[in-house]
Order: structure tokens, then sequence, then C-alpha cells
């Protein structure tokens, strides 16, 4: 998947730290920065349970972020079933209008390898 979209403060009520189980996320920038956040699930408190249509579990913003990693354009990250992320962060220097892709692997192919 392809997204473009205006960075968020990190205060804003619509960024929140999610995971999935039933893929691995890889994200890349293409077009400016962003910054997202990591935890691991097991620190944080779950505000809306799993949804398995839209495989995602969505957790309260903790009141500071295990690891912050600066998505430049040509950068990747993985990130797994026990990797909160919290994308969609404005980097340095206030919002960016990026351009950016999601990858998504199932689990099922990474654990018959």
């Amino acid at each position: 998947k392809v997204f473009s979209y205006t960075t968020l403060d990190p205060r804003d009520k619509q960024a929140l730290p999610e995971s999935h189980r039933k893929y691995y996320d890889i994200h890349t920038s293409i077009i400016q920065s962003e910054r997202i956040e990591w935890d691991p699930v097991s620190s944080l408190t779950v505000l809306k349970d799993y949804d398995a249509a839209e495989d995602e579990t969505v957790y309260a913003r903790p009141d500071t972020a295990a690891a912050s990693i600066l998505m430049r354009p040509g950068l990747f990250v993985l990130f797994g079933p026990d990797d909160a992320h919290r994308p969609r962060l404005h980097p340095a220097g206030g919002p960016q209008l990026i351009k950016k892709a999601v990858m998504k692997i199932s689990v099922n192919i990474i654990s018959t390898l």
C-alpha cells in the first residue's frame, strides 16, 4: 500500500500505537520523513481490543516511547506482532507531507521458514 498524508503532532488523539497479529509490517518513506515510535506490546495498555477484520490492536499512548525512529527516504523498518508502532508523527521541524509504502508479510510465511 502507498499512502500520502501530513504527519501528526505526537499529542494528536489519532496518534496511537498499534500492533498486528496476522502480518509483519515493513514501512518505508518515499518522499519526506516521518517519525515512528516503537514499544513492546507487553509494556502498553490496550485501548481497543484486537479487531480481526482490521488486524489491529490499539494501545494507550505511553508517556515516553521505548524508541523513536526517524524514517527518511530509503530507510525501512520491520514491525512484528510484538512490536507496537506509532507512525505518522512529525519529524523534527514540524509537519511534513509525506509519501510512504507499507508492505505486509503474513506471519505464516515467516513461521514456515
